[in-house]
């Protein structure tokens, strides 16, 4: 199992990737999902994963949907009032507005995997299949994997060619000089049910997160193919990932990026998402 993806929400996706390009990074043009509603651009970085720009089809459906969510009425946006396990998991997150909002694992086996997490008592559906299309190519399918937890990650393994899905080459080349995801932080409410629950769906032991100066008061880190998952929670009500939980509820709070020295490094935001940019470094495997 290894990290294939993060997804950030965006209002507006042709300004997104006019924000992303600003910051140096090459954006590939995506597609439209299954059903129509969402489409999406793509950030692939060398290390083999990617930066999923995501946004709906239409602004008006951007701008409302968060009022209707708040309702109750969002189905009547997204479709399938629950039915669709990845319609329904979309519209939870849709009223954080913009930002980094999920991550993806691709598993070794998605039937395999599956079996494994069920068994150690995560509620999780699938596999569900699901696809994009791109103007001049064959249609791009894959199935996923999705948790009820709404901190957890979900599962997406692929149908098609990986290599369909995700762009390789050139465009990994970016002028700020970020080459991969070294690590995700997912901020919880409670830090040792959530940590179970990672450790039952990801199948690793967690160690002690070394988060002393940050604000941070506990954490755990899962290690996954040299990236790093880190679960933690804080207490501290100066610190952003206390206004995350508070304004955004639990999930992923912060992107941690690699780069190329001499290649700037620090916390930047663009569209709500929080990326922290450090230099590279050889990477410990699982």
């Amino acid at each position: 199992m290894r990290f294939d993806h993060a997804v950030i929400l965006v209002p507006d996706l042709g300004r997104a990737v006019v924000a992303f390009e600003e910051l140096g990074f090459r954006v590939a043009p995506g597609g439209v999902h299954d059903g129509g509603a969402t489409h999406n651009a793509l950030i692939a970085l060398a290390d083999g994963s990617y930066m999923e720009l995501l946004a709906f089809t239409g602004r008006l459906v951007s701008r409302a949907l968060p009022m209707l969510e708040s309702v109750g009425l969002g189905r009547l946006l997204t479709g399938s009032g629950g039915r669709d396990p990845m319609a329904e998991r979309f519209r939870a997150r849709a009223p954080r507005r913009s930002g980094l909002i999920d991550f993806a694992l691709l598993p070794t086996s998605m039937d395999a995997d599956l079996t494994r997490a069920r068994r150690e008592g995560v509620r999780i559906r699938g596999p569900i299949e699901g696809g994009r299309l791109r103007p001049g190519y064959a249609p791009i399918a894959w199935e996923l994997g999705l948790p009820e937890a709404p901190e957890l990650p979900f599962f997406c393994s692929d149908l098609t060619d990986r290599s369909e899905r995700v762009p390789s080459g050139e465009v990994t080349q970016h002028a700020n000089g970020v080459t991969g995801i070294r690590a995700v932080t997912v901020a919880v409410e409670k830090l040792e049910p959530s940590s179970a629950r990672y450790r039952a769906m990801l199948g690793v032991e967690p160690e002690p997160a070394a988060l002393g100066g940050t604000g941070v008061a506990r954490g755990r880190i899962f290690r996954i193919e040299g990236v790093e998952v880190t679960v933690a929670t804080t207490e501290d009500p100066t610190h952003a990932m206390w206004r995350h939980l508070r304004e955004r509820g639990e999930g992923p709070f912060e992107l941690t990026l690699t780069v190329e020295a001499p290649s700037r490094t620090g916390v930047a935001e663009v569209c709500g998402a929080r990326l922290n940019l450090i230099l590279d470094r050889p990477r410990s495997l699982a």
